[in-house]
C-alpha cells in the first residue's frame, strides 16, 4: 500500500509544490494513475469480465484511489509546510490505509444489501465517500492556507 503513495513524497521536492492544495491534487493524480494500472491489469487478466461490471469496478476503484491518494497528498503538504515529515507522512499513509479499509467494507455492505446485485449501490457509496473525503480535505487545506497567509502578513513563518 505504501509503495503506491511513495510518489507523493517525491513530489514535495518540486518547485511547483508551493501551496498546500497542491498536495491533494498531486496525491489524487497519483491515486488515479494507480487505479488506471490496476483496472487495466484487471481487464486484461480476466477473460469473462462483462463491460457493465468492468465500468462500475473501474469507477469505484478510481474514486477510492483518488480519495486515499488525496489524503496522502494532504499530509505530504502538511509535512512540507509544517515540518515533522516522519510524523505526518506516516500518519497520512496510515489514515489512507484505514480509509481504504473503511471504504471497502462500506462497498461490500452496499453490494450485498439485497439478494439481487445492484451495481449502482457501491458506485453511489463510493461517490459519496469520495465527495466527503475531498470536501473535508479541501476545507482543511483552505483553512490552513488562510492561517498561513495571515501568519505571513504578520511577519511570521508561512
Amino acid at each position: 500500500f505504501g509503495r503506491r503513495h511513495q510518489p507523493v513524497q517525491s513530489q514535495q521536492q518540486r518547485h511547483e509544490f508551493d501551496e498546500r492544495i497542491d498536495g491533494i491534487v498531486y496525491g489524487a493524480a497519483i491515486g488515479l494513475g494507480y487505479a488506471t494500472m490496476s483496472n487495466l491489469r484487471l481487464a486484461l487478466g480476466t477473460s469473462g469480465l462483462s463491460l457493465e461490471a468492468a465500468g462500475f469496478e473501474s469507477a469505484i476503484s478510481c474514486l477510492a484511489q483518488a480519495s486515499s491518494g488525496g489524503l496522502c497528498g494532504y499530509f505530504a503538504a502538511k509535512a512540507k509546510f509544517d515540518g515533522k515529515a516522519g510524523l505526518f507522512l506516516g500518519l497520512g499513509i496510515g489514515l489512507a490505509a484505514l480509509l481504504n479499509g473503511a471504504e471497502g467494507s462500506l462497498l461490500s455492505l452496499a453490494a450485498r444489501q439485497s439478494m439481487a446485485y445492484l451495481p449502482w449501490r457501491p458506485l453511489l457509496v463510493a461517490g459519496l465517500f469520495a465527495l466527503a473525503c475531498f470536501g473535508g480535505l479541501f476545507a482543511l487545506a483552505w483553512t490552513e492556507n488562510g492561517r498561513a497567509i495571515a501568519s505571513s502578513a504578520k511577519g511570521g513563518r508561512a
